[in-house]
């Protein structure tokens, strides 16, 4: 038994068509693009007469471009995070003073039953202190 779609299937073959259209052909053109811009900047800069720190400056504007939008995203998100935390920084105070007295509250429970559990054993052994010195007196 096969868990994969026969591929004349119709669910299939509209899977492969979107896959050429929404992937393959963006790829092709954005790599067809940048191919061209390189071979035109390549004839521009080595053709008689015209100026190669131009173009230097224009390659370099094109390589700072994508770092700059990409800080450009970062800058948004950190400023979102920022807003995001001084509004949630109202809200926590109240909160986790609510969690600070129930946490008290059971480490004084705790604490409670431990000396409860704890009794029987301090009491045989204040008793055998108290006999160890009675007799080491006496003795």
């Amino acid at each position: 038994m096969t868990t994969t779609p026969p591929e004349n299937h119709l669910s299939y073959k509209k899977h492969r068509r979107q896959v050429w259209t929404q992937i393959f052909t963006p790829i092709f053109l954005t790599l067809m693009l940048v191919v061209g811009v390189a071979v035109l900047a390549g004839k521009a800069t080595f053709a008689e007469g015209l100026d190669p720190t131009r173009w230097t400056a224009i390659s370099i504007i094109w390589l700072v471009l994508p770092i700059l939008a990409i800080g450009l995203v970062v800058l948004i998100i950190l400023a979102s995070l920022t807003y995001m935390l001084a509004e949630v920084l109202h809200y926590i105070p109240p909160q986790t003073f609510k969690a600070q007295n129930f946490i008290y509250k059971v480490a004084e429970i705790t604490q409670r039953f431990t000396n409860m559990a704890a009794k029987p054993f301090q009491f045989v052994e204040d008793v055998s202190n108290k006999l160890k010195g009675f007799f080491q007196r006496w003795l």
